[in-house]
């Protein structure tokens, strides 16, 4: 069967106008899921919110969340954050930290996009961003494609996909795959004289790797602003426990492409 959910989130000048949520363990330890023993999975969010309001995510999966499609149903998640004045209106945020947070599936595609938005007066409103040991993959010869794009602030920080850190217990956040191909496309935000306007982020232990014969495609493009920083594809830095940055695979190609972009005087 196929299942589907949709969702908006509220238009309070309140944070955390979040469109679809699935986060948290039950005391027993049992994961807040959306899943299919079979049929594709279809998600769509979008954040909501009002003046000073932040944080509001098209779709969170955090804390222990999990999105799975069994069999070799396809799993998509969409989403998409509203125009407010607040920091970190995104698209789609996997966090995992305490417990794992996943996307993923037994053997078809999966496929995330994230649009962050956010006004000028707001910062840090990225496509789609996987922190803290969440976990976007797909079984088998699955393919996983994450397309991000970052929002609009006028002070910058508007990254279209990031990969950041490690959880609690080391393991890094990872986009990944079983044996397909795994893509990752960003474009960096921002207006203005905004800055550090990333496409591509990978950083502080993250992780984007493939199995098998998968190939791995990774593509940036910065934002075009005057300010500094706008780098297409940037890898840096280690977790607190010296897991480097990494993209590879274990047999296939691995192509990354990075266009920095700019305008005026903009430098690095």
């Amino acid at each position: 069967a196929y299942h589907e959910a949709r969702a908006a989130g509220g238009t309070g000048s309140g944070n955390d106008n979040m469109g679809v949520v699935v986060r948290h363990l039950s005391e027993g330890g049992l994961r807040s899921t959306i899943r299919s023993a079979g049929g594709d999975v279809r998600i769509e969010g979008t954040g909501g919110g009002t003046g000073a309001s932040g944080w509001n995510r098209g779709v969170a999966i955090h804390l222990g969340g999990l999105v799975s499609a069994g069999g070799s149903g396809n799993v998509t998640v969409i989403g998409t954050s509203d125009v407010a004045d607040g920091p970190y209106n995104l698209g789609v945020s996997v966090i995992g930290q305490t417990s794992p947070a996943e996307i993923t599936s037994s053997g078809g595609n999966v496929l995330v996009r994230g649009t962050g938005n956010g006004s000028s007066a707001s910062e840090s409103n990225r496509g789609v961003e996987v922190l803290r040991g969440g976990v976007i993959t797909a079984g088998k010869d699955g393919a996983v494609a994450i397309e991000g794009t970052g929002g609009n602030s006028g002070i910058g920080n508007e990254y279209g996909v990031l990969v950041w850190g490690t959880s609690d217990a080391g393991d890094p956040s990872t986009i990944t795959s079983s044996g397909g191909n795994v893509s990752v496309t960003g474009q960096g935000g921002g207006t203005g004289s905004s800055a550090n306007n990333i496409g591509t982020l990978v950083e502080n232990g993250g992780l984007v790797s493939s199995g098998g014969s998968g190939e791995v495609e990774i593509t940036g493009t910065g934002g075009a602003t005057s300010g500094n920083a706008n780098k297409g594809v940037l890898i840096r830095g280690l977790s607190e426990s010296g897991l480097r940055s990494t993209i590879t695979s274990a047999g296939g190609d691995v192509t990354v492409q990075g266009t920095g972009r700019g305008t005026n005087d903009s430098e690095y």
